[in-house]
C-alpha cells in the first residue's frame, strides 16, 4: 500500500487553521495542547497570513499564506497553500479555537483511523464527532467500530470540525475563492455532485460516543462565540495559566443569546436537511 514503509507517526500532520487577528487564541490553545495532549507524537502547522509564533518547547512550524506582497488571500486559498507545504499524506484539519478542556484518553483511535484509511484508498475524510443521522446511511464502516459512511448527497458533507483528512483530497475540495462558511455549505453541495472519495463519521451510538468523548473535548461552542470571549474559555485558561487580555475582543455575556441563535441555526440546519434529503431523491 501507499506510505505503508511509513510508520503512522509520520503520516499524519495536526494543521491548524488560523489568521493573524487570531493570535491572541494561540497561546491559550497551544497550552491546552501541552497540557493534556503532551505525548502528541505529530507535526503541527499554524496556518496563517504573516505572524510568527513559536510556545515554549512545542515544535510548531508557521506556513505564511498571505498573498504576494502580503495581500489578502481568502479562507480557501491560504488552507490550499498549507496544504501545498506539508509533506504527510494526512491532516488532522483543526480550527484555532477548539481548545483542548480534558485530557486525551483515546489516543490510539488515531492509529485505527491511519490504518484503515491506508488500506481503504478510496476514503477521503473521516471525522472526529458525531453528525446528525440525516446525514449517513447506515452502513457501519469495516474495521473501524463506531464510525460509518455518509451519502453521497448530503447537508454539511463539509465541516470545519476536527477530521483526518487525506491531504489531496482536502486541497481538491476546496476553492480558493471560500471563506470557511461558503467551504461548509457550497463545498458540501460540490461534494455530493463531485466524487471526492468516501466520507466517514461518527455514528449517533453510545460506542462512538464514549469513544469520542474521551478524544477532543472543547469548552460548549468553541473558545470564541461571534468573536469574542466564551467564558468557559476563560476559566480554562485561569486554570492553564495563560493571561488573557479582553480589551480588545470583549466577553459573550449574555449565554441565553448565544443559545438563542444556535437553535435558529439549528432549525435552518434540520430545513436544509430536508431539501438535501430531497435533493438527494431527485439526482441519484
Amino acid at each position: 500500500m501507499e506510505y505503508k514503509a511509513m510508520s503512522n507517526n509520520e503520516k499524519l500532520s495536526i494543521l491548524v487553521n488560523s489568521c493573524d487577528k487570531y493570535k491572541d487564541v494561540w497561546d491559550l490553545l497551544f497550552e491546552s495542547f501541552r497540557i493534556n495532549w503532551s505525548s502528541c507524537p505529530y507535526k503541527i502547522y499554524i496556518n496563517t497570513e504573516t505572524e510568527n509564533y513559536t510556545y515554549k518547547d512545542m515544535p510548531i512550524k508557521v506556513i505564511h499564506t498571505a498573498g504576494k506582497l502580503g495581500l489578502k488571500r481568502n479562507w480557501g486559498g491560504r488552507l490550499k497553500k498549507a496544504l501545498k507545504n506539508i509533506d504527510t499524506p494526512y491532516v488532522l484539519n483543526y480550527l484555532d479555537d477548539f481548545v483542548l478542556s480534558e485530557p486525551i484518553q483515546n489516543e490510539e483511535i488515531l492509529e485505527k483511523i491511519i490504518d484503515f484509511m491506508d488500506e481503504n484508498p478510496e476514503v477521503a475524510v473521516v471525522y472526529l464527532g458525531s453528525f446528525p443521522k440525516w446525514c449517513f446511511i447506515i452502513e457501519e464502516a469495516d474495521n473501524l467500530k463506531g464510525f460509518g459512511i455518509m451519502p453521497q448527497c448530503a447537508a454539511y458533507k463539509l465541516s470545519t470540525f476536527p477530521a483526518i483528512w487525506r491531504r489531496n483530497a482536502l486541497y481538491r475540495v476546496t476553492k480558493d475563492f471560500e471563506t470557511p462558511w461558503q467551504w461548509e455549505m457550497i463545498g458540501s453541495y460540490r461534494a455530493s455532485i463531485n466524487y471526492y472519495g468516501k466520507f466517514y463519521a461518527c455514528f449517533e451510538n453510545p460506542d462512538a460516543e464514549e469513544m469520542i468523548s474521551k478524544y477532543f473535548k472543547f469548552p460548549w461552542g468553541g473558545a470564541l462565540w461571534r468573536g469574542k470571549w466564551n467564558p468557559e474559555a476563560l476559566e480554562l485558561a485561569k486554570e492553564y495559566g495563560v493571561n488573557i487580555d479582553t480589551t480588545n475582543r470583549g466577553i459573550f455575556e449574555d449565554k441565553s443569546e448565544f443559545l438563542e441563535s444556535s437553535t435558529h441555526n439549528v432549525t435552518i440546519i434540520d430545513k436544509l436537511a430536508h431539501k438535501w434529503l430531497l435533493f438527494r431523491e431527485l439526482i441519484l
